[in-house]
């Protein structure tokens, strides 16, 4: 089909070129015809002159009548000769047009359909694995003390409360909890009075460390606190 398509094409391009070479002697032939007329025209004027000024008789009238009607009849059989060769000038050009060959659209083969592979099958998801639980160490609390242990967390304890007084500066109250709570550490690695701690170490560094506690705020860490040292002594 593509080959049918291609030997038209050049089908086609033949007759544009023979087209065009018919035009060109076409438009060599008009100038030539122009010229013709033109000078004919020239020539008749010239002749009519001539017959016009040249002295005459009443005999010699009729004869220049009759010249010149052969004249205009001359150019009148002119007129109609190119007339007729430009109507078949047209008339050749027409037919040259009307045989030009159309190609016929070349049909667009569709490309080959390739088949969709199907989709690979979905794994199932294999079971999630379930971390076991973290063993967390024992916490030992001060019911598991020893009484030694126990009088050491209430000692440090009642170490915080001496620099619970009034006018204390924040400062100081802090640095003391912070060295406590390391020695009790070293007693318990985990108990309850840590988070006590946590909190009232919370109150006093909400002041700037140089300023002095509110009564309100010793008042409260010291209750709190000693009612703690009273669980930590021996009975």
């Amino acid at each position: 089909m593509a080959e049918q398509f291609l030997s038209r094409l050049t089908e086609i391009e033949s007759s544009i070129a023979s087209l065009g070479e018919t035009l060109k002697r076409m438009v060599t032939l008009l100038s030539a015809l122009n010229e013709i007329k033109s000078e004919v025209r020239i020539a008749t004027e010239q002749i009519m002159t001539a017959i016009q000024t040249i002295p005459q008789t009443q005999a010699q009238a009729g004869v220049q009548e009759a010249t010149l009607a052969t004249i205009r009849g001359d150019l009148a059989s002119l007129n109609t000769s190119v007339n007729s060769a430009l109507e078949s000038f047209r008339q050749e050009m027409q037919t040259m047009v009307q045989n030009i060959p159309v190609p016929a659209s070349a049909p667009i083969a569709a490309p080959p359909t390739t088949p969709t592979p199907a989709p690979a099958p979905t794994p199932a998801p294999a079971p999630a694995q379930v971390a076991p639980a973290p063993v967390e160490a024992p916490i030992v609390t001060s019911g598991s003390l020893s009484p030694h242990g126990s009088m050491g967390i209430a000692a440090q304890l009642e170490a915080i409360v001496a620099t619970l007084k009034m006018g204390c500066k924040a400062g100081t109250v802090l640095d003391q909890m912070a060295s406590s709570k390391a020695e009790i550490i070293k007693i318990v690695p985990s108990d309850p009075i840590m988070v006590k701690i946590d909190k009232w170490n919370g109150i006093v560094a909400a002041v700037p460390r140089r300023k002095e506690l509110q009564a309100r705020d010793i008042l409260k860490i010291k209750k709190e606190m000693k009612k703690e040292i009273k669980r930590y002594q021996p009975a």
